[in-house]
């Protein structure tokens, strides 16, 4: 009996101490269930927050483009016409002479504005900015109507032309030839 009682005072002495162990911590597998909880949460808050904020981006684009477009709609109702086409990044002439002193070149992800005027075949002038997008390159097709309608049109509304990130301001069609590039 005696050994008995030993055997249990020598068992009770070797547990004791990793009781206390597992009182004052944490399991492995509590570890593992936080760590996956953790993993979890991140993998859906982060691509919601990448999206967030291309979204804003995408937002401060169109904020620009709306300036454009009515700096072109007054300068339209002076000249009786749109400007020039100018090249990718350019000021079109005659905009920043008082109708927006800073034109944007370059707008978020450090794409441009392509601001194009071309005439379409029907003896009309067609009007666009586009924006670049989040690849800086030109997704859409150049000298070519893409929208009769004007409006602002995106690949989220528009699949038509393989608009991979681009967005596009179309002004729409106006009669009358369009001026000469750059004038």
């Amino acid at each position: 009996m005696n050994t008995d009682a030993a055997f249990l005072t020598f068992f009770r002495r070797l547990s004791l101490p990793q009781r206390r162990r597992n009182r004052r911590g944490f399991t492995l597998l509590e570890l593992l269930t936080v760590v996956t909880m953790v993993g979890i949460l991140s993998s859906v808050a982060i691509p919601n927050f990448l999206n967030s904020t291309d979204r804003s981006r995408y937002a401060q684009a169109s904020g620009d483009m709306g300036r454009m477009k009515t700096a072109l709609n007054e300068f339209f109702e002076n000249n009786s016409n749109f400007p020039g086409d100018v090249d990718n990044g350019q000021v079109p002439a005659g905009i920043a002479n008082g109708y927006l002193r800073d034109w944007p070149t370059s707008g978020p992800f450090g794409a441009t504005y392509d601001y194009d005027s071309y005439n379409s075949g029907t003896g009309s002038c067609y009007i666009q900015i586009v924006f670049r997008g989040k690849n800086a390159a030109r997704d859409v097709p150049n000298n070519q109507v893409l929208f009769v309608k004007p409006g602002m049109y995106r690949q989220s509304n528009q699949s038509l032309f393989n608009m991979v990130d681009d967005q596009v301001l179309s002004m729409g069609v106006t009669p009358g030839s369009c001026r000469p590039s750059g004038t």
